[in-house]
């Protein structure tokens, strides 16, 4: 746990470092845009799973924009890094632990859109910090990420689908490997300058488990109270004969600007 509590620290400390470099254009955005950073939000999220199992996660995200105009395959509007701090509750009935969950880190790079079109791509890192058995998996992952997006015009919102592989390669040797693949896509629309609906759906299948697949479909409702600060609730439904769950229930407060 030492090695991982050092990698934290160091991730933590170039968050910082990067402070506010490269500061978008002032237009208003929200925190479901992949290609903007946040400054900071605070997300609910809770899941009732079935016959009484349930969990609720506080996220506390921050977001940092690093080496703008950048990009090792042409111009860019630079990389964001991303921090998740989740603090967990979970019930199973007979059981159930509050505390630490596992921390998540992300590196994405933003190309230059052309044509209102980009394809970001990056990295996500799991690291196995929970504080108790039933908050986390104990295991590290590595999840690479690719996102197309296409941006509307007259910045009305954009469509998007996030392709992310998520693998476990160290950590506890008595607990289960994970290898998920994950398809995500979007479309945010902006009703008018303040109200936003965003409507997604996910298939998750499990290479390691003859390939099942669960899905969910969300809606969300979002506001924004100024162009730094806003909020949304989202309501998603999983579905499906290996459905993880009857629903959840989504909720962020989020500043958009350094």
């Amino acid at each position: 746990m030492r090695p991982c509590r050092s990698l934290v620290l160091l991730i933590a400390i170039l968050w910082a470092a990067a402070g506010q470099a490269g500061q978008e254009e002032d237009e208003p955005s929200n925190d479901t845009d992949p290609t903007k950073p946040v400054f900071f939000s605070v997300r609910d999220e809770y899941y009732n799973i079935q016959k009484g199992v349930w969990t609720n996660i506080g996220i506390l995200r921050a977001d940092r924009l690093v080496f703008p105009q950048i990009s090792p395959f042409g111009n860019s509007r630079g990389s964001i890094l991303r921090f998740e701090i989740p603090i967990r509750t979970v019930d199973i009935g007979i059981d159930s632990e509050t505390g630490l969950g596992d921390l998540y880190a992300q590196a994405l790079v933003i190309p230059a859109p052309r044509r209102g079109f980009t394809v970001a791509y990056g990295t996500g890192l799991v690291f196995p910090t929970a504080t108790g058995e039933l908050l986390g998996k104990e295991k590290w992952h590595l999840a690479p990420l690719l996102i197309p997006v296409q941006f509307f015009p007259e910045r009305k919102g954009l469509a998007l689908v996030k392709l992310q592989d998520w693998v476990s390669f160290a950590g506890d040797d008595e607990r289960e490997d994970v290898h998920d693949f994950t398809v995500t896509p979007t479309a945010l629309y902006r009703l008018t300058r303040r109200w936003f609906v965003l409507a997604d759906s996910e298939a998750k299948v499990d290479w390691l488990e003859s390939h099942h697949t669960s899905c969910k479909s969300g809606l969300e409702i979002g506001y924004m109270f100024s162009k730094r600060l806003g909020a949304w609730i989202k309501g998603e439904i999983p579905w499906g004969q290996f459905r993880e769950g009857d629903w959840i229930l989504r909720a962020t407060v989020f500043f958009t600007r350094y």
